[in-house]
Protein backbone atom coordinates (compact mmCIF):
# COMPACT_ATOMS: atom_id res chain seq x y z
CA UNK A 1 0.00 0.00 0.00
CA UNK A 2 1.68 3.46 -0.85
CA UNK A 3 2.14 6.26 1.06
CA UNK A 4 1.54 4.34 4.13
CA UNK A 5 3.37 6.61 6.42
CA UNK A 6 0.77 9.16 6.36
CA UNK A 7 -1.66 7.06 8.48
CA UNK A 8 0.99 5.91 10.63
CA UNK A 9 2.07 10.16 11.35
CA UNK A 10 -1.57 10.65 11.45
CA UNK A 11 -2.28 7.74 13.89
CA UNK A 12 0.16 9.16 16.34
CA UNK A 13 -0.86 12.99 15.71
CA UNK A 14 -4.98 12.35 15.48
CA UNK A 15 -6.00 9.10 18.20
CA UNK A 16 -8.82 11.15 18.87
CA UNK A 17 -10.14 11.83 15.68
CA UNK A 18 -9.49 8.14 14.76
CA UNK A 19 -11.71 7.26 17.52
CA UNK A 20 -14.22 9.21 17.43
CA UNK A 21 -14.80 10.01 13.96
CA UNK A 22 -13.81 6.67 12.57
CA UNK A 23 -15.61 5.24 9.24
CA UNK A 24 -18.76 3.54 9.44
CA UNK A 25 -18.72 0.51 6.81
CA UNK A 26 -22.66 0.28 6.42
CA UNK A 27 -24.53 -2.46 4.41
CA UNK A 28 -27.60 -2.15 2.71
CA UNK A 29 -29.86 -2.35 -0.17
CA UNK A 30 -31.29 0.65 -2.20
CA UNK A 31 -31.04 2.31 -5.55
CA UNK A 32 -28.00 3.44 -6.27
CA UNK A 33 -29.94 6.04 -8.88
CA UNK A 34 -31.95 7.49 -6.03
CA UNK A 35 -28.72 7.12 -3.59
CA UNK A 36 -27.50 9.68 -6.06
CA UNK A 37 -30.53 11.93 -6.36
CA UNK A 38 -30.37 12.64 -3.00
CA UNK A 39 -26.35 13.34 -2.58
CA UNK A 40 -26.78 15.55 -5.16
CA UNK A 41 -29.66 17.87 -3.14
CA UNK A 42 -27.57 17.68 -0.01
CA UNK A 43 -24.59 20.21 -1.86
CA UNK A 44 -23.91 23.15 0.12
CA UNK A 45 -23.70 26.95 -0.86
CA UNK A 46 -20.54 26.95 0.75
CA UNK A 47 -17.47 25.47 -0.23
CA UNK A 48 -14.23 24.47 2.01
CA UNK A 49 -11.25 23.60 0.54
CA UNK A 50 -9.16 21.22 1.35
CA UNK A 51 -5.37 21.05 2.66
CA UNK A 52 -2.52 19.72 0.77
CA UNK A 53 -2.14 16.94 3.93
CA UNK A 54 -5.88 15.88 3.00
CA UNK A 55 -5.65 16.02 -0.40
CA UNK A 56 -2.68 13.48 0.24
CA UNK A 57 -4.43 11.08 1.73
CA UNK A 58 -7.71 11.30 -0.24
CA UNK A 59 -5.64 9.68 -3.11
CA UNK A 60 -4.55 7.19 -0.78
CA UNK A 61 -8.07 6.67 -0.01
CA UNK A 62 -8.94 6.54 -3.11
CA UNK A 63 -6.15 4.26 -4.04
CA UNK A 64 -7.10 1.87 -1.25
CA UNK A 65 -10.79 1.54 -2.50
CA UNK A 66 -9.32 0.82 -6.45
CA UNK A 67 -7.45 -1.96 -4.78
CA UNK A 68 -10.35 -3.15 -2.58
CA UNK A 69 -8.22 -2.33 0.52
CA UNK A 70 -11.07 -1.74 2.62
CA UNK A 71 -9.11 -1.62 5.93
CA UNK A 72 -6.67 0.92 4.93
CA UNK A 73 -9.60 3.13 3.14
CA UNK A 74 -11.41 2.98 6.22
CA UNK A 75 -8.79 4.26 8.42
CA UNK A 76 -8.51 7.42 6.43
CA UNK A 77 -11.99 7.84 5.90
CA UNK A 78 -12.33 8.00 9.66
CA UNK A 79 -9.64 11.15 9.62
CA UNK A 80 -11.46 12.89 6.69
CA UNK A 81 -14.92 12.65 7.87
CA UNK A 82 -16.23 9.93 5.26
CA UNK A 83 -17.98 6.83 5.25
CA UNK A 84 -17.88 3.58 3.37
CA UNK A 85 -20.94 2.10 2.34
CA UNK A 86 -21.44 -0.77 0.33
CA UNK A 87 -24.96 -1.09 -1.71
CA UNK A 88 -26.54 -4.07 -3.25
CA UNK A 89 -27.94 -3.28 -6.27
CA UNK A 90 -30.81 -5.01 -8.01
CA UNK A 91 -28.93 -6.12 -11.06
CA UNK A 92 -27.11 -8.15 -8.32
CA UNK A 93 -23.82 -6.30 -7.81
CA UNK A 94 -22.15 -4.71 -5.35
CA UNK A 95 -21.18 -1.06 -5.40
CA UNK A 96 -18.87 0.67 -2.91
CA UNK A 97 -19.65 4.19 -2.12
CA UNK A 98 -17.04 7.16 -0.28
CA UNK A 99 -19.45 9.69 0.96
CA UNK A 100 -19.19 12.37 3.24
CA UNK A 101 -20.14 12.12 6.17
CA UNK A 102 -20.90 15.91 6.63
CA UNK A 103 -21.25 17.58 3.17
CA UNK A 104 -22.25 20.98 4.59
CA UNK A 105 -18.46 21.25 5.88
CA UNK A 106 -16.74 18.94 3.45
CA UNK A 107 -18.38 19.37 0.60
CA UNK A 108 -15.61 16.67 -1.70
CA UNK A 109 -18.07 14.79 -3.57
CA UNK A 110 -19.22 10.95 -4.15
CA UNK A 111 -17.21 8.24 -5.40
CA UNK A 112 -18.66 5.10 -6.50
CA UNK A 113 -16.64 1.78 -7.02
CA UNK A 114 -17.27 -1.14 -9.19
CA UNK A 115 -14.34 -3.85 -8.31
CA UNK A 116 -15.77 -6.83 -10.11
CA UNK A 117 -15.50 -7.75 -13.84
CA UNK A 118 -12.25 -7.85 -15.93
CA UNK A 119 -10.57 -4.41 -14.94
CA UNK A 120 -12.98 -2.45 -16.91
CA UNK A 121 -10.98 1.25 -18.16
CA UNK A 122 -13.54 3.71 -17.96
CA UNK A 123 -14.57 6.11 -15.30
CA UNK A 124 -17.54 8.36 -15.50
CA UNK A 125 -17.21 12.34 -14.07
CA UNK A 126 -20.14 14.61 -13.03
CA UNK A 127 -18.36 17.80 -12.03
CA UNK A 128 -21.72 20.15 -12.03
CA UNK A 129 -24.28 18.10 -10.71
CA UNK A 130 -26.22 20.89 -9.23
CA UNK A 131 -26.34 23.58 -11.74
CA UNK A 132 -26.27 20.90 -14.96
CA UNK A 133 -29.60 19.39 -14.40
CA UNK A 134 -30.01 15.56 -14.84
CA UNK A 135 -26.38 15.04 -15.37
CA UNK A 136 -25.54 13.05 -12.36
CA UNK A 137 -28.77 10.73 -12.89
CA UNK A 138 -27.40 10.23 -16.89
CA UNK A 139 -23.67 9.67 -15.40
CA UNK A 140 -24.89 7.04 -12.78
CA UNK A 141 -27.45 5.43 -15.52
CA UNK A 142 -25.16 4.92 -17.47
CA UNK A 143 -22.52 3.63 -15.19
CA UNK A 144 -24.67 0.71 -13.72
CA UNK A 145 -24.61 -2.62 -15.25
CA UNK A 146 -27.12 -4.11 -17.29
CA UNK A 147 -28.01 -7.74 -15.82
CA UNK A 148 -27.01 -8.85 -19.45
CA UNK A 149 -23.27 -7.95 -18.68
CA UNK A 150 -23.55 -8.84 -15.04
CA UNK A 151 -20.32 -10.95 -15.22
CA UNK A 152 -18.60 -7.64 -16.69
CA UNK A 153 -19.64 -4.81 -15.60
CA UNK A 154 -18.64 -1.31 -17.45
CA UNK A 155 -16.88 1.07 -15.65
CA UNK A 156 -14.34 1.19 -12.54
CA UNK A 157 -16.05 4.10 -10.86
CA UNK A 158 -18.47 6.85 -10.91
CA UNK A 159 -17.29 10.15 -9.31
CA UNK A 160 -19.45 13.11 -8.48
CA UNK A 161 -18.69 16.47 -6.66
CA UNK A 162 -19.77 17.98 -3.93
CA UNK A 163 -19.54 21.36 -4.63
CA UNK A 164 -21.03 24.40 -6.73
CA UNK A 165 -19.71 26.36 -9.92
CA UNK A 166 -17.81 29.43 -8.50
CA UNK A 167 -15.23 28.51 -6.27
CA UNK A 168 -15.82 25.36 -5.72
CA UNK A 169 -16.06 24.37 -9.71
CA UNK A 170 -13.95 21.32 -9.49
CA UNK A 171 -13.15 21.47 -13.41
CA UNK A 172 -11.47 24.91 -13.20
CA UNK A 173 -9.73 24.55 -9.45
CA UNK A 174 -6.37 23.13 -8.74
CA UNK A 175 -6.93 21.70 -5.45
CA UNK A 176 -9.67 19.08 -5.43
CA UNK A 177 -10.67 16.23 -4.15
CA UNK A 178 -12.21 15.34 -6.88
CA UNK A 179 -9.28 16.22 -9.29
CA UNK A 180 -7.33 13.99 -6.53
CA UNK A 181 -9.86 11.28 -6.80
CA UNK A 182 -9.14 11.72 -10.49
CA UNK A 183 -5.72 11.72 -10.59
CA UNK A 184 -5.07 8.62 -8.67
CA UNK A 185 -8.02 6.77 -10.63
CA UNK A 186 -5.81 7.95 -13.87
CA UNK A 187 -2.44 6.45 -12.32
CA UNK A 188 -3.69 3.27 -10.97
CA UNK A 189 -6.39 2.01 -14.16
CA UNK A 190 -4.94 4.42 -16.76
CA UNK A 191 -8.71 4.43 -17.33
CA UNK A 192 -10.76 6.76 -20.45
CA UNK A 193 -12.76 9.51 -18.28
CA UNK A 194 -16.14 10.19 -19.54
CA UNK A 195 -16.80 13.93 -18.13
CA UNK A 196 -20.83 14.82 -18.53
CA UNK A 197 -21.56 18.44 -18.76
CA UNK A 198 -25.10 20.46 -19.36
CA UNK A 199 -24.58 23.83 -21.68
CA UNK A 200 -27.24 26.37 -22.74
CA UNK A 201 -25.68 27.83 -26.31
CA UNK A 202 -28.79 27.74 -28.50
CA UNK A 203 -26.51 27.94 -31.57
CA UNK A 204 -24.55 24.91 -30.79
CA UNK A 205 -25.92 21.37 -31.31
CA UNK A 206 -27.63 18.94 -29.23
CA UNK A 207 -24.15 17.43 -28.18
CA UNK A 208 -20.74 18.51 -28.39
CA UNK A 209 -17.67 16.51 -27.39
CA UNK A 210 -14.12 17.30 -26.80
CA UNK A 211 -10.88 15.62 -25.59
CA UNK A 212 -9.94 18.85 -23.83
CA UNK A 213 -7.93 19.92 -27.13
CA UNK A 214 -8.78 20.72 -30.36
CA UNK A 215 -7.17 17.03 -31.32
CA UNK A 216 -9.93 15.02 -30.62
CA UNK A 217 -9.07 10.81 -29.71
CA UNK A 218 -10.45 7.35 -30.99
CA UNK A 219 -12.51 7.07 -28.11
CA UNK A 220 -14.80 9.73 -28.99
CA UNK A 221 -15.49 8.91 -32.43
CA UNK A 222 -16.75 5.67 -30.77
CA UNK A 223 -19.56 7.84 -29.00
CA UNK A 224 -20.18 10.00 -31.61
CA UNK A 225 -21.21 7.22 -33.74
CA UNK A 226 -23.39 5.83 -31.10
CA UNK A 227 -24.96 9.36 -30.85
CA UNK A 228 -25.47 9.37 -33.82
CA UNK A 229 -27.03 6.53 -34.42
CA UNK A 230 -29.80 7.36 -31.78
CA UNK A 231 -30.41 10.85 -33.75
CA UNK A 232 -28.91 13.61 -32.24
CA UNK A 233 -27.81 16.53 -33.78
CA UNK A 234 -23.52 15.75 -32.89
CA UNK A 235 -20.34 18.40 -32.95
CA UNK A 236 -16.92 18.06 -32.09
CA UNK A 237 -14.97 21.01 -30.92
CA UNK A 238 -11.67 21.58 -33.12
CA UNK A 239 -10.02 24.76 -31.73
CA UNK A 240 -12.32 26.81 -33.59
CA UNK A 241 -15.65 25.64 -33.70
CA UNK A 242 -18.34 25.51 -30.01
CA UNK A 243 -15.36 26.74 -28.04
CA UNK A 244 -17.64 27.24 -25.08
CA UNK A 245 -17.64 23.49 -24.81
CA UNK A 246 -13.78 22.47 -25.29
CA UNK A 247 -12.50 22.55 -21.47
CA UNK A 248 -9.41 23.38 -22.70
CA UNK A 249 -9.00 24.79 -19.11
CA UNK A 250 -10.78 21.62 -17.51
CA UNK A 251 -8.23 20.52 -14.99
CA UNK A 252 -9.14 17.05 -15.23
CA UNK A 253 -8.77 17.11 -19.71
CA UNK A 254 -5.56 18.50 -18.92
CA UNK A 255 -4.38 16.01 -16.76
CA UNK A 256 -5.44 12.95 -18.56
CA UNK A 257 -3.96 15.43 -21.75
CA UNK A 258 -0.72 15.59 -19.92
CA UNK A 259 -0.25 11.81 -19.23
CA UNK A 260 -1.74 10.44 -22.29
CA UNK A 261 -5.25 8.93 -21.02
CA UNK A 262 -8.12 9.55 -23.14
CA UNK A 263 -10.42 12.37 -21.81
CA UNK A 264 -14.13 12.27 -23.24
CA UNK A 265 -15.88 15.36 -22.72
CA UNK A 266 -19.62 15.33 -23.36
CA UNK A 267 -21.71 18.55 -23.43
CA UNK A 268 -25.58 18.20 -23.46
CA UNK A 269 -27.41 21.19 -24.65
CA UNK A 270 -30.38 22.02 -21.85
CA UNK A 271 -32.87 20.80 -24.42
CA UNK A 272 -31.33 16.92 -23.85
CA UNK A 273 -30.27 16.63 -20.39
CA UNK A 274 -33.43 18.01 -19.29
CA UNK A 275 -35.87 15.36 -21.28
CA UNK A 276 -35.99 12.43 -20.01
CA UNK A 277 -36.27 10.35 -23.00
CA UNK A 278 -33.30 12.26 -24.82
CA UNK A 279 -31.26 11.49 -21.57
CA UNK A 280 -32.10 7.80 -21.82
CA UNK A 281 -30.84 7.89 -25.41
CA UNK A 282 -27.69 9.56 -24.09
CA UNK A 283 -27.53 6.30 -21.34
CA UNK A 284 -28.04 3.72 -23.56
CA UNK A 285 -25.39 5.43 -25.68
CA UNK A 286 -22.39 5.98 -23.15
CA UNK A 287 -23.25 2.55 -21.73
CA UNK A 288 -23.07 0.81 -25.08
CA UNK A 289 -19.82 2.07 -25.96
CA UNK A 290 -18.13 1.53 -22.52
CA UNK A 291 -19.53 -2.04 -22.58
CA UNK A 292 -19.02 -3.39 -26.10
CA UNK A 293 -15.56 -1.43 -26.40
CA UNK A 294 -14.36 -2.91 -23.29
CA UNK A 295 -15.25 -6.45 -23.67
CA UNK A 296 -15.95 -6.97 -27.67
CA UNK A 297 -19.73 -6.92 -27.90
CA UNK A 298 -20.33 -6.88 -31.12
Amino acid sequence: MKNSIWKFLLFLVFPAILLSGAASAINYDDDLVRYIARQKNKIPKKYTAPTETQIQLFREMIYDMLQGAFSGASQIAGILGYNIKSMNENNGLTYYILESADPKHRPWGTYVFYLGGNNQNYIIEVPHPFEEKNTSIIGIKAFITDSTFISHGNSNAFFMSGSRKGEGDVANIEDSMFLAAHKEAVDNRHSTIVQIHGFNKKSYPQIVMTSGSPVGNSEMDAFFDQFIQREFDVGTYNGIQYQDCGATENKEAQYCNAVGIPFVGIFLNKQTHYSHRKSTLVEQGIKEVTVSETFGIE
